[in-house]
């Protein structure tokens, strides 16, 4: 076995060992884009995550259909809230631009997909990626 794909499987494995905490959907999610690098579906799915987290640290039920009641608005409160990440040390850190526009882009393809798969009418990401 190649290094290579070593490294993939562990990824992988790493990935799938911490998706039970999480909704159905977004194993679901996970499971549909099986055909990235496992490098990119890491990251993908870690920023989907970080989002549910989010929802959960401030209230939202996320077992059932949360995702029916996000608005761009929730997404542009969110991409505005994660632009300064506080350090393990105290210290804060600016996030740059292109951090946040990957959040973005990995939200609006979790959002994509339940459209998609008709989960959703429209995904609440296309107002909100000029905003941040």
């Amino acid at each position: 076995m190649s290094g290579r794909y070593a490294n993939q499987i562990k990824i992988d494995n790493l990935t799938k060992g911490t998706l039970g905490y999480y909704p159905e959907i977004v194993q679901e999610y996970y499971r549909k884009i099986s055909g990235l690098q496992a490098s990119s579906r890491h990251v993908f799915v870690n920023n989907i995550k970080r989002y549910v987290d989010y929802l959960r640290d401030n209230g939202v039920d996320v077992n059932g259909d949360w995702y029916l009641h996000i608005t761009s608005d929730d997404i542009i409160i969110y991409l505005d809230s994660i632009k300064v990440r506080k350090l393990k040390n105290g210290t804060e850190k600016i996030i740059s631009d292109t951090s946040i526009l990957n959040v973005w882009n990995a939200l609006h393809n979790f959002f994509e997909f339940l459209v998609k798969k008709k989960y959703i009418e429209e995904n609440p990401t296309d107002d909100a990626k000029d905003s941040h």
